[in-house]
């Protein structure tokens, strides 16, 4: 009853996100119930899973990010969760942001999350990091995503939610204020 099963040719878009070649690897799993997830699809074969509404294929892709959760795949996993409504991998990625902060900050990948996510880590008063290592991410996270305004006006609404207090004096004078990020006020 498609529209497409009396043409001679079909069109398939790829999905925001993912690739022909995933795409095709889809299209292969709808024939073949066959398909190969690994470290350097999973992204793409679950943009195209989504796209194209195949709840088993999603929840595969979900099972093996889920299983191969780490530190320096936790943001970009969080990030793909958050787009695509993955709530319980969400949560997992979440919680191990949480216990592991400081590495997860330190590595890089921070500066990944879109700012509603990095604002509830950076808000959350169980993030097991330094405040010092906060603010250094929350510095690397507007560098990276302040696109043609400042990295000041990029990270205006992290600063209520840093902890000055936490911090060391010598930080506060020599990074914090050098940094020209943070009002003389505070």
């Amino acid at each position: 009853c498609f529209r497409e099963s009396g043409e001679e040719t079909v069109t398939i878009e790829v999905a925001e996100g993912s690739s022909v070649a995933a795409t095709v690897l889809v299209l292969k799993y709808l024939y073949t119930f066959m398909i190969e997830i690994n470290s350097d699809n999973v992204f793409e074969v679950l943009a195209a899973a989504d796209k194209l509404q195949l709840a088993g294929l999603r929840e595969s892709c979900e099972a093996y990010l889920a299983k191969h959760l780490c530190q320096d795949s936790v943001c970009s996993t969080w990030k793909a969760s958050h787009m695509l409504g993955l709530s319980q991998l969400g949560e997992k990625c979440k919680a191990l942001v949480m216990s592991e902060g400081r590495a997860v900050l330190e590595g890089g990948s921070f500066v990944e999350l879109p700012k509603e996510l990095a604002l509830a880590v950076v808000a959350d008063e169980e993030l097991n990091a330094s405040e010092e290592a906060v603010f250094e991410a929350v510095v690397a996270w507007g560098e990276a995503n302040k696109g043609a305004g400042s990295v000041q006006d990029a990270v205006a609404d992290f600063v209520p939610h840093l902890r000055f207090v936490e911090m060391g004096h010598a930080f506060i004078y020599n990074r914090v204020r050098q940094s020209g990020l943070i009002p003389e006020s505070i």
